[in-house]
């Protein structure tokens, strides 16, 4: 017999509207003809098939990388993810985000608080810094990096913070090896601010948001790449808790230095225990920092007019969204003037296909066991 749980699989929006008959109310028929639009248009070179979201499948050998960086994440804590930008863009693309750098500075002087740490609690949010980053910016709705993110979070996700000013820029021949300044990443840093919105230890043990460098040059102890404790983020400890004998400026027995070339992304657990690194090297490092979080995590914590260096609340003018590409413009979307945060459109989607699901004759094959 046929196993009823293997009979299940997604099914398009068209394909939904196919079977819809009378179940289905004129709004929901409306928003998956939309969907199945969409989705024609962007199928392009896929694996075929539909994820949770409506949107087409990654191709099977992309799912595979994919699902090697999630078990690596869930494994380890971290991840790097080669050649997002292409080698011959990373070049361009540093220029741009250091010319970015000093438009971003002369905006926050406007403010009259030239300094991104010290905003006055209760500003309204400044601008997000990815407006200045467009030519970086679409690679941020790589497929292979929404799938790690996606795979960890949820299918629904959204990019909470993006800095390049408090990001990993750093000036040429610091020469400390021993320089560390260990820490984990909002939502669980612990000393961001009274205005973080950071979760309390002990860390419950779950995934709730990804921190990811973005190489602008080759990472490596030439360069000071960025330093990890492997396995950290499931340590109730925390370098920067007030009960744990920890030194957060000093190495750490079992820490790693990431080596990866230009190009590529370093993605890990928010909780995962890393340290910014000196730059021994002749030229700046440079670098930028985007938190990926599920659509259910609170963004409503900031600090000031600049938004603590393009945090949560920072928001995304009409005519710097209007220049992305559609897979970015949905991580944003929730932060974009004029804009509604069209999360929903999934919803109806999953809530379509959940009223038309085939269901099995009965339950018996249904099964609950205790888990350790």
């Amino acid at each position: 017999m046929t196993d009823p749980e293997q009979q299940l699989a997604y099914e398009g929006p068209g394909a939904l509207i196919d079977r819809a008959g009378d179940t289905l109310s004129d709004a929901f028929i409306d928003r998956l003809r939309g969907m199945s639009a969409a989705s024609q248009r962007e199928a392009g070179d896929t694996g075929g098939g539909l994820l949770p979201t409506g949107g087409p499948r990654p191709a099977a050998a992309v799912r595979e990388e994919i699902a090697a960086h999630i078990a690596r994440v869930r494994e380890q804590g971290y991840t790097v993810i080669e050649n997002v930008i292409p080698p011959e863009r990373v070049t361009a693309i540093r220029d741009d985000v250091v010319a970015a750098v000093d438009a971003i500075g002369a905006e926050w002087a406007a403010l009259g608080d030239p300094s991104w740490k010290d905003c006055p609690p209760g500003a309204p949010p400044g601008v997000s810094q990815m407006a200045h980053l467009l030519s970086l910016a679409p690679y941020f709705g790589d497929e292979r990096m929404l799938g790690v993110a996606r795979g960890l979070l949820d299918p629904h996700v959204r990019i909470a913070q993006c800095e390049a000013v408090g990001g990993t820029m750093r000036p040429p021949n610091d020469d400390r090896p021993h320089f560390r300044a260990w820490h984990s990443d909002w939502p669980h840093d612990l000393t961001a601010g009274a205005h973080s919105g950071a979760i309390a230890q002990p860390f419950p043990d779950a995934t709730m948001a990804l921190s990811t460098v973005w190489y602008l040059n080759d990472a490596s102890p030439q360069t000071g790449g960025t330093w990890v404790v492997p396995h950290s983020h499931r340590d109730p400890r925390n370098p920067r808790g007030i009960l744990d004998p920890i030194d957060e400026s000093a190495p750490i027995p079992g820490e790693v230095q990431i080596t990866a070339p230009a190009g590529s992304v370093y993605v890990q657990d928010t909780r995962c225990w890393h340290s910014v690194a000196a730059n021994p090297g002749p030229i700046t490092r440079v670098g930028v920092v985007v938190i990926y979080a599920p659509w259910w995590l609170n963004l409503e914590f900031s600090r000031g007019q600049t938004g603590f260096a393009g945090a949560n609340t920072a928001r995304m003018p009409r005519a710097a969204f209007a220049q992305l590409p559609p897979s970015v413009q949905a991580l944003v979307r929730h932060r974009a003037e004029g804009e509604a945060d069209e999360i929903a459109d999934a919803k109806w989607f999953v809530s379509a296909a959940s009223q038309l699901k085939q269901r099995p004759p009965d339950n018996s094959h249904v099964r609950i066991e205790p888990r350790n």
